[in-house]
């Protein structure tokens, strides 16, 4: 189950894309979750059953690919730490 688990939650079954993103867990009897995830490209929203260290690990995963974009956006100038302050804070209001 897990390996068909994890599979199932990292990639859109409509679109095919890998850029899934997970809303909300609903936890059930131990060690059962309820998923839902929702795909970046196509807009689909699913739920899965799966447990709760698969949905672990994909959370981890989801964070890591996210860092790894955020750090090559950093390395390039495309964002600056400017990008991430309060609007209030801005000096171009």
């Amino acid at each position: 189950m897990a390996r068909s688990a994890r599979l199932q939650m990292r990639s859109c079954p409509l679109c095919g894309s890998g850029w899934v993103a997970r809303s909300e867990r609903e936890l059930l009897e131990q060690p059962h979750v309820f998923v839902a995830l929702r795909c970046g490209s196509c807009g689909t929203w699913r739920r899965v059953l799966t447990n709760h260290w698969v949905a672990d690990a994909f959370e981890r995963g989801q964070m890591k690919r996210t860092l790894r974009v955020l750090r090559a956006a950093f390395e390039r100038d495309l964002v600056d730490a400017i990008d991430f302050a309060p609007r209030y804070a801005r000096a171009d209001r």
